[in-house]
């Protein structure tokens, strides 16, 4: 392996070193022009400009100027400076959190949750992560705590130049999600406009004591969260109560997109037709039911590896289901402190917005799909999957038709079905139904394979194409993985 060379100093650096060295990366040079030492560790310490007299494109610069977890400024102004340099211009640059694929590391005591959007998710998260809280500190090694710290500081980082990037054009920053796993989501949106940017690398999954993502789960996921000893949990719900709670789901960006209207009503006309306009699109139906089962098929192969918690266990027996729970996350509660901890979960409001039509319960399905949804569920074989999961189902009881929305296909729900389908397919990898004029979606090919921006601004767009060839952007996305020769 090539070189690396150091730029900066931080209270880190001796983390820094001590983690090349264990994995045998020959270190070339400590760059700074601040510093009263010439030798750190046997490294010889140089400044800027004597570095570029005999640097080597071929050798990779990790910037290790980084001072703690919250610092998202020292990477950029590295990025910066090490770019405006002459002689440096082509330097790969690279984010410390690129030691994490070299170190053998042991985070026994942290959980992964994986499994299908509005499959009960956010309950078992919030009841896990209270059970963990209840358990105690974690207690790491010093490698460990360095990387975790890294992860955050890397998340950090890449939600700052994100967010100031479009923030430039006049948009509000919604948030971030974790659709994929090692990778981030970054939305946000405007009067009637909005952007989604996804998948962002990301090692977020690091830092967190218990990380949620909706990847499907497979077995390279099972592989590299077991290597680092995780805990794995899969939220299992009815597949016919998941895909019509994701007909009801509002996208974040909507309450900033329509800040009056007031969509964050549990109950309104505007969900209830928002749900009913999908479930009457048969094709957009399929696409989820095909989105579920793959989650659900996913699951049965690897159920040796991730542990399946039931969202109507959950809720119909909150006592064993949470003992089970606990047990598995190696945590030894009483039952008083689980029923203290369910009790702060159940039946309140858990996510950041009112994005989710339904108050907790199952059986949903019945109210909503008809004949039409069922012999589609049969061609796809949802019959044997179901029995397969636990769920007896009758697929020939007689079922009413489902009954068409009450308000009128008017622009604004042309929009948010189309947005709402554009970025679950983007996130998903779903086929598109909904199709809207507006609406334009812009795929990287080089450098960055496999980044997808959706917005129906197209100042948003221009933002985007101008990140993909910054160097920031570079240094992070090159950032999770040390260059080979």
């Amino acid at each position: 392996m090539n070189k690396v060379s150091l730029w900066g100093l931080s209270p880190y650096i001796g983390n820094i070193i001590e983690m090349l060295r264990q994995s045998d990366i020959p270190i070339g040079r400590i760059v700074s022009d601040h510093a009263t030492v010439t030798e750190i560790a046997g490294i010889a310490v140089e400044s800027s400009e004597l570095f570029a007299e005999h640097f080597s494109p071929q050798e990779p610069i990790l910037v290790s100027s980084i001072a703690s977890p919250e610092d998202d400024t020292a990477l950029i102004h590295g990025v910066r400076e090490i770019k405006g340099r002459l002689g440096l211009t082509g330097a790969t640059v690279l984010h410390p959190v690129a030691l994490s694929d070299l170190a053998k590391l042991d985070f026994s005591g942290k959980g992964l949750i994986i499994g299908a959007n509005r499959s009960g998710s956010t309950l078992l998260f919030h009841v896990a992560q209270g059970i963990l809280d209840a358990g105690g500190p974690l207690s790491l090694g010093r490698n460990e705590t360095f990387i975790e710290q890294m992860a955050k500081n890397h998340f950090n980082t890449t939600v700052r130049f994100l967010k100031e990037s479009f923030a430039s054009e006049g948009a509000y920053y919604c948030g971030q999600g974790a659709t994929c796993f090692g990778a981030m989501d970054v939305f946000g949106a405007d009067h009637h406009t909005f952007y989604e940017m996804t998948p962002i690398p990301s090692r977020r999954y690091l830092s967190d004591r218990l990380h949620r993502c909706y990847s499907v789960i497979d077995a390279s996921i099972c592989q590299t969260v077991g290597n680092l000893n995780y805990v794995i949990l899969t939220p299992l719900r009815n597949p016919l109560d998941i895909i019509v709670s994701n007909a009801f789901e509002l996208e974040y960006v909507f309450f900033r997109m329509f800040p009056g209207e007031k969509l964050d009503r549990v109950e309104s006309s505007t969900r209830e037709d928002y749900g009913r306009f999908h479930l009457n699109n048969l094709e957009w139906f399929e696409q989820m039911a095909m989105y579920v089962k793959r989650n659900m098929v996913a699951w049965l192969q690897l159920q040796n590896h991730s542990v399946g918690i039931r969202y109507e266990a959950l809720m119909g027996q909150p006592g064993p289901t949470m003992r089970h729970l606990a047990q598995t996350l190696h945590c030894d509660l009483s039952d008083d402190t689980l029923e203290s901890i369910w009790k702060r979960c159940a039946n309140k409001p858990l996510a950041t917005f009112k994005a989710h039509f339904f108050r907790p319960g199952e059986g949903k399905w019945r109210t909503y799909l008809d004949r039409r949804h069922m012999d589609i569920l049969k061609g796809l074989g949802y019959p044997q999957l179901l029995v397969d999961l636990g769920y007896g189902i009758n697929f020939d009881t007689p079922l009413t038709q489902t009954p068409a929305p009450s308000g009128d296909w008017d622009r604004r729900m042309q929009l948010l079905l189309a947005i709402r389908d554009t970025v679950f397919n983007m996130q998903f990898q779903t086929q598109p139904s909904q199709h809207h004029a507006e609406v334009i979606t812009l795929q990287a090919n080089r450098p960055f394979t496999g980044l997808n921006f959706a917005t129906n601004r197209i100042d948003y767009g221009g933002r985007f194409l101008k990140i993909l060839t910054s160097d920031v952007y570079r240094a992070l996305h090159e950032g999770l993985a040390i260059q080979t020769p």
